[in-house]
């Protein structure tokens, strides 16, 4: 199990801490078209989470799903949990 994955879910945090890749010159830039229901989804995110970008917000999300892949591929599931009960398991493609 990823390390960060495992301090999360040992302590209970609500979101495991995530490493966010200092600022370079070395950074790529990459242009992607999304439609407004994305859009809003990405400025609603940014918000509720504190981020600056919506950049911030991209390398978030797949810094989670980089985790969970990884998690997948060690043969654990991705669940969502409410007082220790499983309410939802998330199944990744793969």
């Amino acid at each position: 199990m990823p390390a960060v994955l495992d301090r999360a879910l040992n302590r209970r945090e609500k979101t495991p801490k995530v490493p966010v890749p200092p600022r370079s010159a070395d950074m790529k830039t990459f242009t992607v078209s999304i439609d407004s229901r994305l859009d809003q989804t990405l400025d609603e995110l940014k918000q509720s989470l504190g981020k600056t970008s919506r950049a911030d917000v991209f390398r978030l999300a797949v810094t989670l799903l980089k985790l969970a892949d990884e998690a997948r591929q060690e043969g654990l599931k991705l669940a969502l949990a409410k007082q220790g009960k499983i309410e939802r398991e998330i199944v990744l493609p793969g």
